[in-house]
């Protein structure tokens, strides 16, 4: 498999790692489909992502052949969207209970916060930066 090596960051891209990339960013999408069958998260996915089923099929299971630089940025792009999303939220809700809390007397003005729903958990389990190191 040919390597290119970016002098910069020393960072070798392979067909491999680009799979497999590619099939974790697909697997953490599906993750956060709200129907429960994996034919109906892979349709999910390929409506998020404007790509085929079948396509979105191979992605996920690590059987594609080549993957185009357009289809690996869509996903890429897709995948830090929600992730700034996640991060948004997460500082609004600081800013806002910090807000609550400065201000007892508006304290019992504020509704409750909302409980974290399965679909929401789900995302920033799938979303967040894993710090496990893969053993080949």
């Amino acid at each position: 498999m040919a390597e290119i090596s970016s002098e910069k960051s020393e960072i070798q891209f392979t067909a491999e790692a680009v799979r497999a990339e590619m099939q974790r960013h697909i697997g953490a999408i599906a993750a956060l489909a709200p129907e429960d069958s994996r034919k109906a998260a892979l349709a999910f996915v390929a409506r998020v992502l404007r790509l085929p089923v079948g396509r979105v099929k191979c992605l996920f299971y690590g059987e594609a052949r080549r993957i185009d630089a357009h289809e690996a940025d869509q996903v890429r792009a897709y995948v830090q969207a929600a992730q700034q999303l996640i991060d948004s939220r997460a500082a609004y809700e600081k800013q806002r209970a910090e807000f609550v809390a400065s201000h007892p007397r508006l304290a019992r003005l504020v509704p409750r916060p909302p409980v974290p729903d399965e679909v929401s958990q789900a995302a920033e389990q799938a979303l967040a930066p894993s710090n496990k190191s893969t053993a080949a």
